[in-house]
């Protein structure tokens, strides 16, 4: 995988919305 196309992953809206959903289920864990 070159760094353009790892860039292009991490700016799609999946790794967004993955990203998202990762941190609030972490921050959830945290406050529990």
């Amino acid at each position: 995988m070159t760094g353009a196309n790892a860039e292009q992953i991490a700016a799609s809206p999946e790794a967004v919305a993955a990203r998202l959903a990762a941190s609030r289920y972490l921050a959830d864990d945290s406050l529990a």
